[in-house]
């Protein structure tokens, strides 16, 4: 059921999935990194159905409250739509009635000796005559074809259904591939983690939209887990506001332990012990003023760059910097193309143990010329989206620190109500302490009202200056529902967001070399890469096929 949404916690991986014995018992392992570059196995799990099992309970508790209101606004919708559709239907053939009066008054109204003229007119009726046919003959298949209105008896079938959705499931007539298709309309990806000290995995479901929680398929408290800073997280349905506030102090000790990971990290290739880091995670988390903050206490930092950086720009960055450290803010963008990446490549190779200066030669090659620059510096790379894909992406990850910063929205929520109270970011100092709470509050309760996941930036650089905006009397509408504006598009914006053409493309290359990877020859290649919807043969060599 969940093949291809489970990734491993541990080094970001999608798990394997496999069928062993007559019964075709389901089994996950982590088995890339074995395969591809001799790395000890990672982990697995040999019976699935455990985590199959919570994952389904997991989509049916999340379903099971909204079930009858989608069912009602399903039944609203079609309504709706059959209402539109008629409407439309009748101001057809009201439209061909219509140019039908107007050819025959005009051909009533000719003068007789003109006969080309009325030979042109009396074609123009017969043309409005039998649109006017054909429309009322299309009007007829459509009113016979329309679905009947839904009875009383209908509509308590439907609620009935929508309330016996574990019936539903688990019924005799729901295949497998049913239940997989429903799992990857809510699930975005589940990522496990196995204590091998033990038989608990941690589990978290991410769902489609952003909103995730915890689980574990065990029935032992959550532990620290071999020196991996992965902790079970709580049910994010149990997070509330009192929550929250209650258990700021605790929240804020995990954040702040999070945190200085980070820090550490950046410190690390401040002193040169690393060349390099990669951060990622999902916005608005506080990635970049962490890092920052940070590298605002040394003197070899420079500006973060943010936005797009041409691979010219980001040579002529190092080339221009060599003893600094680089923060590269969005680094994905950069990524995408192959010279920015062999740059970024060079830039963070480990130098050799022998040379104390820690040099690093970047090289730029153009048509007819070729620079070179000495490197000492290190780079930090921060991102919303985590590394996985080609050769080239791997190596990239080999050579840097990588850290998923992701906190829970409870640890967030403390954050945030911190930052009220100091005021220690630039974006909330107009306003007061008592009014930066208040502000605060309404935002996590809001954010927990609409079910989106945390953002600072939506209090930040939102709340508080629609808050000023409307303490000077420049507003028509009172703060409260600018917020709740703003909130609920944000949701939206989370949801509806669609890949750019740069991302879609890195998708391609990424599953065409892990069809190559996996599959010998190509016409297995082609086959694989061709049961996507979709996909074309040209399109597998563009995206880094190679011929034979």
């Amino acid at each position: 059921m969940l093949a291809g949404l489970i990734r491993c916690g541990r080094c970001g991986r999608r798990l394997v999935v496999r069928y062993s014995g007559p019964k075709k018992r389901v089994s996950y392992t982590c088995t890339r990194g074995s395969v591809d570059y001799a790395e000890p196995l990672c982990q697995g799990l040999s019976n699935a159905s455990t985590l199959e099992e919570l994952a389904a309970s997991q989509l049916l508790a999340a379903v099971q409250p909204a079930a009858l209101k989608a069912s009602l606004a399903a039944v609203a919708g079609v309504e709706r739509r059959r209402a539109e559709l008629t409407r439309q239907w009748q101001l057809r053939p009201e439209r061909a009635a219509i140019a039908v009066d107007r050819a025959a008054r005009q051909y009533q109204a000719y003068e007789p000796e003109n006969r080309l003229v009325a030979r042109e007119l009396e074609r123009r009726w017969e043309e409005a005559l039998k649109q006017q046919r054909r429309l009322d003959d299309e009007y007829d298949r459509f009113a016979r074809s329309a679905p009947a209105e839904l009875s009383d008896k209908a509509l308590s079938s439907i609620r009935a259904l929508a309330a016996d959705l574990p019936t539903v499931w688990a019924a005799a007539t729901t295949t497998p591939a049913d239940r997989q298709r429903i799992a990857r309309l809510l699930l975005e990806r589940v990522v496990v983690v196995v204590d091998k000290a033990s038989e608990r995995v941690d589990v978290t479901p991410y769902w489609v939209g952003g909103a995730k929680n915890g689980g574990a398929a065990s029935e032992e408290p959550a532990e620290r887990l071999s020196g991996h800073l992965l902790r079970r997280r709580p049910v994010q349905e149990s997070v509330t506001l009192d929550y929250i506030v209650g258990n700021r102090v605790r929240l804020l000790a995990e954040l702040n332990h999070r945190q200085g990971v980070v820090r550490d990290y950046v410190r690390l290739v401040v002193d040169g012990n690393a060349t390099g880091m990669y951060l990622f995670g999902r916005p608005g988390t506080a990635k970049s003023h962490t890092v920052n903050e940070v590298l605002k206490t040394v003197g070899k930092a420079i500006l973060p760059q943010r936005g797009h950086l041409t691979p010219i720009g980001l040579f002529q960055l190092i080339e221009e910097n060599p003893d600094a450290v680089i923060p590269l803010d969005d680094v994905t963008a950069v990524l995408d193309s192959d010279v920015a990446r062999q740059i970024l490549l060079a830039a963070l190779e480990s130098p050799s143990p022998r040379d104390r200066t820690r040099t690093r030669v970047v090289t730029y090659r153009r048509k007819d010329e070729v620079r070179r620059a000495p490197f000492r510096g290190g780079i930090t790379c921060i991102s919303n989206r985590e590394l996985h894909g080609d050769d080239v992406l791997e190596a990239f990850k080999s050579r840097v620190l990588i850290m998923n910063y992701d906190p829970s929205d409870a640890q967030l929520g403390a954050m945030m109500l911190d930052i009220a109270e100091t005021g220690r970011l630039n974006g909330v100092r107009g306003v007061g302490p008592g009014e930066r709470l208040e502000v605060a509050r309404f935002v996590m309760g809001e954010m927990l009202r609409v079910g989106c996941c945390f953002d600072l930036r939506l209090f930040v650089a939102k709340a508080i200056p629609l808050y000023l905006q409307w303490k000077g009397g420049r507003t028509e509408s009172d703060w409260r529902d600018l917020v709740s504006a703003s909130v609920e598009q944000h949701l939206v914006e989370m949801r509806h967001t669609a890949p750019t053409r740069a991302e879609e493309m890195a998708a391609d290359r990424a599953l065409v070399h892990a069809i190559q990877r996996e599959y010998p020859t190509r016409q297995e290649q082609i086959r694989a890469w061709m049961s996507r919807p979709g996909k074309s043969v040209r399109a597998f060599y563009r995206r880094g096929g190679k011929r034979r």
